[in-house]
């Protein structure tokens, strides 16, 4: 601690009324448990820790992200469309853009995916193959198409839930939970046939005392993986609430059979979201912020220059209290665009689009409305293509914020950012 500035403190203390002192005894206290928290209570780990390692550290970024650069729940100059414009728009060949105090039609190509009746908003979930091919797994159904989402074919799959990645090799990577084994750790699966079923290769625990599920995962080269873990510490008593968490960097070089982490614990209280790489090969995380003190719910953006490595310039992309999911995808000539759900508005909820020309370090005054859902989590995967179209896979609901398992369509979406 500088002792100097403590001195200054506890002089300035001396001088302050009982009310104003309390308030800077909180600040003080809180300051010094976070400060407890991360250098004790999680001693700090090396680099090459083994994933299931007892060593955490809450090091890198533990302070609060930036703020969002603009308000995020009326971009364009244009008021949200209405319900009815919403809803009109789902089942058209259009989604609506607000830019320059206009609100236009942009032409897009819209497909429903066959119909799973055990879908719900969150289980959906699409990648890439090297041959082109785009597989979009559903709760008990795989959806595959070949022709860049303009038709969709399906096939039974064993069930699962988690975050996936293609290899080079074209072998499809799971990180996640299986229906087969209770009361499981969080597994690393591999399937050789598209799907309909899969391997533990691996066995990814949580250090003692923490829960959590899988924020993102992604690939590159034949056999490197990226998967992004969050871990909340359990609460001390029943009820409580958790007193910290965070998100740590778990690589794999043999294809996902082994892991270590690659960086100290980080981004506090972020969870699901996902990763791409920008052209000039950065990392790009888009991820949920959302500490215990319920003020936050905010989509918020994190980059890396080492392959996860290290994490930097931890800031929010929306303003919105309920802008929460959301999923990032890179073009080839720097677009980085940004799909995020809002789920108590301003409008009504459903999928919207946020646009940057430099990698994600500034956003466009612009919005793309994509979808329209009456269920207020409007959860959304999107693909980059090779010709610069973006396929976004909404799953929407039209049976109210109460009712979804059963009601839950998925459309795709081909459009492209004007």
């Amino acid at each position: 601690m500088n002792h100097s500035y403590h001195g200054e403190t506890t002089k300035a203390l001396r001088h302050t009324n009982p009310k104003s002192m309390r308030s800077r005894l909180h600040t003080i206290l809180t300051f010094v448990v976070s400060v407890y928290w991360a250098t004790c209570v999680l001693p700090t780990s090396a680099d090459n820790t083994q994933a299931n390692g007892d060593n955490v550290s809450m090091a890198g970024l533990s302070e609060p992200p930036r703020p969002a650069p603009v308000a995020t729940g009326q971009l364009g100059g244009v008021d949200v469309p209405s319900a009815n414009l919403l809803k009109a728009m789902h089942g058209r060949p259009y989604v609506l853009h607000a830019r320059g105090g206009k609100l236009n039609k942009v032409v897009a190509e819209k497909t429903l995916l066959p119909h799973d009746p055990a879908a719900s908003p969150q289980s959906v979930y699409a990648y890439l193959g090297p041959d082109g091919a785009i597989y979009a797994r559903l709760a008990n159904i795989m959806c595959k198409s070949t022709d860049g989402g303009r038709s969709w074919t399906q096939y039974p799959a064993a069930k699962s839930f988690g975050k996936y990645a293609m290899l080079g090799n074209g072998i499809p990577i799971l990180v996640g939970i299986s229906a087969v084994v209770k009361d499981a750790d969080w597994m690393v699966m591999s399937s050789e046939d598209e799907g309909r079923s899969w391997q533990i290769i691996a066995n990814l625990q949580h250090p003692p005392g923490h829960y959590g599920g899988f924020c993102a995962l992604v690939s590159w080269a034949d056999d490197e993986l990226l998967a992004l873990q969050s871990l909340i510490p359990q609460p001390e008593k029943p009820g409580a609430e958790p007193t910290r968490g965070g998100a740590r960097s778990l690589r794999s070089s043999d294809g996902g059979k082994t892991w270590r982490q690659t960086g100290a614990l980080l981004l506090p209280w972020c969870s699901e979201g996902g990763i791409v790489r920008t052209p000039s090969g950065k990392l790009l995380a888009s991820l949920r912020y959302q500490p215990p003190d319920r003020k936050f719910k905010h989509v918020a953006l994190v980059d890396s220059h080492d392959n996860g490595a290290s994490w930097q310039n931890f800031r929010l992309l929306t303003s919105e209290f309920g802008q929460t999911f959301s999923c990032p995808v890179a073009l080839a000539d720097g677009t980085v665009v940004v799909v995020h759900d809002t789920r108590y508005g301003p409008g009504s909820p459903g999928s919207r689009a946020m646009i940057s020309r430099d990698e994600g370090q500034t956003w466009e005054n612009e919005v793309y409305y994509l979808d329209h859902t009456t269920f207020s989590g409007s959860y959304n995967t999107s693909l980059a293509l090779e010709d610069g179209t973006i396929l976004t896979l909404a799953a929407s609901s039209q049976a109210g914020d109460s009712v979804w398992i059963g009601t839950t369509d998925v459309v795709a979406i081909r459009w492209k950012p004007n």
